[in-house]
């Protein structure tokens, strides 16, 4: 009876040993993996930065574009109309 207490004893510490490197391992695995997390986020968090201030940039550049455009419109309005006055003093 005690030779059996001992051999379930054996087998209970070869268990344990065993199991106990398989969490380390997978506790290894799980602080790369929290690193690598961690990484990702930094890289991400950047990224959205980046995105956040060329979205900025593009809006200002469209509203500049715009008015531009608006000037352009109207300089060419004056110079058809600077035209039509030249065309008629010249008749």
């Amino acid at each position: 009876m005690l030779a059996a207490g001992f051999i379930c004893l054996g087998f209970g510490l070869g268990y344990w040993v065993l199991h106990d490197e398989d969490i380390v391992i997978v506790r290894q695995k799980m602080k790369q993996t929290q690193i690598e997390n961690n990484d990702l986020q930094i890289k991400l968090v950047g990224a959205q930065r980046a995105l956040e201030v060329e979205l900025a940039t593009n809006n200002n550049l469209a509203k500049e574009l715009a008015s531009v455009q608006d000037e352009n419109l109207k300089i060419k309005q004056d110079l058809v109309f600077y035209k039509n006055m030249l065309g008629k003093k010249t008749r």
